[in-house]
């Protein structure tokens, strides 16, 4: 085990040390950890608002917290577009040019909003859709948020902006003198709206969605195809498109095979959709990467960072909810983690073949829980013992997976920490 740690500090740790060097992935992970204070403050009302507990749901509605805590969620999570554009765009451009690192956030925001569609009700009323500012928008924000500060620093350097005298105070010197600079880009950003209604697809945020989505359009409800649109989904959100954008096609395959599933456990039959039912469920064993493994290695952790963490990835991995693990370690444009991730999910979906040829799972297709409930429960229900077992056998696979890259991750955080109290030591 301790060759095989090596290789990976040696190889995959170096690296992943020189793309983290990168400025544009350093705005992008540093944007995710900006918003992580929203996910994280938002995980506890999500995870209330959504327990699978009657009495409880009961209350909610009555007291109608269900519908403000929905709303609540919606005007937070579902508009994380929002605060990703501007925080990249923030880290980006305080990297470059920091004195101008609000205004370009700005400018760089209202490019974003510029670009998404207007639609009309029979009303008369106009607005926007609530997912372009949220997950469909994620990965246009990501782009946005480093193009616009990109062709700012460019054009900035190519001195047509304006010259201020002395006189002018240093703030309003600084929102006059690149006028020209951003008519240039506002131009720009409406050259491509433009553009893109003359295709297809409408809008630039439409192109993406549907380009992604047509990976999927024919695979169906069989267990390589489900396995081939998570692996897909996971290596998407690597890159920080939300799974979100795949699972509003992926999940009507799922659903509609549910009333087959039903009809055929009413009557005895086996289920025409089995991999449905369980394949799809061990692939996402916990949450979109089966990252509930990775944050229970922190149990182990030698840095002081993730020994903090535990306290609040494994909570939020229990309810299905990685985004702590995700935006805070981070995993997202990782170099380091991509091969876990990707590889949890493959080995995932080839045990769930293979344990369904030794094992028959007694799966009753009508249970369905809130995406909230922790795994370990829905399986139990909704399969027994055996498809707990099932379960327990990923979760495991999945630890000894993430375990040597999570050792490297944790033993460099490690020695950083400790370079520093010696540093603090010798200054004192």
């Amino acid at each position: 085990m301790k060759g095989i740690e090596n290789f990976f500090s040696n190889v995959v740790g170096k690296f992943s040390e020189r793309v983290m060097a990168n400025r544009v992935i350093q705005a992008l992970s540093g944007a995710f950890v900006m918003v992580m204070p929203i996910t994280i403050g938002v995980a506890a009302i999500a995870v209330a608002a959504n327990l699978p507990i009657q009495p409880w749901q009961d209350l909610l509605t009555g007291a109608g917290i269900n519908t403000a805590a929905n709303d609540f969620i919606s005007l937070t999570l579902s508009l994380l577009a929002i605060y990703i554009v501007g925080a990249v765009a923030y880290k980006y451009t305080y990297s470059i040019r920091s004195k101008e690192a609000m205004m370009v956030t700005l400018i760089t925001i209202a490019c974003y909003l510029a670009l998404i569609p207007i639609q009309a009700s029979e009303q008369g009323v106009t607005m926007i859709e609530l997912a372009d500012l949220g997950s469909n928008g994620i990965f246009v924000a990501m782009l946005i948020g480093i193009i616009i500060p990109a062709i700012y620093h460019k054009l900035m350097e190519l001195k047509i902006s304006i010259k201020m005298p002395d006189t002018v105070p240093e703030n309003v010197s600084q929102a006059l003198s690149p006028t020209f600079v951003n008519m240039i880009i506002f131009t720009g950003v409406f050259a491509v709206r433009y553009v893109f209604t003359l295709t297809p697809y409408g809008d630039i945020f439409n192109c993406i969605s549907t380009l992604i989505q047509a990976l999927i359009l024919n695979v169906g409800a069989s267990a390589w195809g489900i396995i081939l649109v998570q692996t897909v989904t996971v290596f998407l959100w690597f890159f920080g498109i939300h799974p979100a954008t795949l699972s509003a096609v992926a999940m009507p395959v799922l659903m509609g095979t549910m009333p087959a599933n039903i009809e055929a456990y009413a009557a005895g039959k086996p289920l025409p959709f089995l991999a449905a039912a369980v394949v799809y469920y061990v692939l996402v064993n916990d949450a979109v990467g089966n990252t509930l493994a990775l944050s229970l290695n922190t149990l182990f952790a030698r840095s002081e960072k993730y020994k903090a963490m535990k306290k609040l990835v494994i909570p939020a991995n229990i309810f299905n909810i990685n985004e702590p693990v995700i935006f805070g370690f981070p995993v997202m444009l990782n170099p380091l983690y991509f091969i876990p991730l990707i590889l949890a999910t493959l080995g995932n979906g080839m045990i769930a073949v293979l344990y369904m040829k030794l094992i028959t799972i007694p799966v009753n297709p009508a249970v369905y829980l809130a995406w909230v409930t922790p795994r370990p429960v829905f399986t139990f229900l909704a399969g027994g013992w055996q498809f707990l077992l099932l379960w327990v056998v990923c979760l495991v696979f999945d630890y000894i997976v993430w375990y040597p890259f999570f050792r490297v991750d944790d033993r460099k955080e490690y020695e950083k920490e400790q370079q520093i109290a010696r540093k603090n030591s010798a200054s004192t």
